[in-house]
C-alpha cells in the first residue's frame, strides 16, 4: 500500500511512525493456499535514517490467521506477531552487501526517494508461520476425524453442533466431552484387545 512509506527527506529531519490495519488483499495474502486472514494485518513501524542514506525499520506485525492441523484437519485459529527489523539500502549502495547483514537484521534495496516496505513485511510474516500447524501448538487435544464436529466455525463465532435445532455450547465445552468420548473409546478398544490375549 502506498500510504505505509518512508520518505527519505522528511527521515533527514526526524524519525517517522506509521501505524496500519490492512485486510490480506491489500497486503497480498488473501489467496495463500493454506492460511486464511480473515483478520486485519495491523503494523507500528519507525523508520529512521542512518549514515545520511540507509533507512532502519524497526516495530511489529500482528494478526490472526485460521489453518487446519495437519494431523486431525481441525480448523485453527492462530495469533501472529511479528517482530521487525530491516534495514533498506539505495539501489546504488546495493552491491557488496552480503545477504545477511547485520544480525537479526534483514537487508533490502529501494529506489528514488522513498521506502515501502510492504514487500518486506510480507515476507517476514509469511515466514513467521508455522510449517507445519498443529493443534499441540495451541495445547489443545488433537482430535479424530470423527471428533471433528467440536472444531470451531470459522467467521461465525459460533460452535457447530451435531444435530440441526441443537442449542451451540459455550465455547471450550463440546470439545473436552468430545475428547472424553474419544478417550473412553480408546480405553475399551484397549480393553477388548487385552481380553482377547
Amino acid at each position: 500500500m502506498q500510504h505505509v512509506r518512508f520518505d527519505i527527506e522528511r527521515l533527514r529531519v526526524e524519525p517517522a511512525e506509521v501505524e496500519f490495519s490492512l485486510t490480506a488483499a491489500d497486503f497480498d495474502v488473501a489467496d495463500d493456499p493454506e492460511y486464511k486472514f480473515s483478520w486485519p494485518i495491523e503494523g507500528r513501524l519507525t523508520g529512521r535514517l542512518v549514515g545520511g542514506t540507509s533507512v532502519y525499520v524497526t516495530g511489529s506485525l500482528s494478526t490472526r490467521v485460521a489453518v487446519d492441523c495437519v494431523r486431525c484437519t481441525l480448523g485453527l485459529e492462530l495469533d501472529v506477531s511479528v517482530p521487525i527489523h530491516l534495514v533498506f539500502l539505495p539501489e546504488s549502495e546495493e552491491e557488496g552487501v552480503e545477504d545477511d547483514g547485520a544480525e537479526g537484521e534483514d537487508v533490502h534495496v529501494f529506489k528514488g526517494d522513498t521506502v515501502f516496505p510492504i514487500d518486506a513485511l510480507r515476507e517476514e510474516l509469511l515466514l513467521a508461520l508455522p510449517m507445519l500447524p498443529n493443534c499441540d501448538s495451541l495445547r489443545l487435544p488433537c482430535l479424530d476425524p470423527e471428533a471433528r464436529s467440536a472444531s470451531r466455525v470459522f467467521g461465525t463465532g459460533e460452535e457447530e453442533t451435531d444435530q440441526p435445532g441443537q442449542e451451540a455450547r459455550p465455547p471450550g465445552a463440546k470439545t473436552v466431552s468430545t475428547w472424553k468420548e474419544q478417550m473412553s473409546r480408546l480405553r475399551r478398544d484397549l480393553d477388548e484387545g487385552e481380553s482377547a490375549n
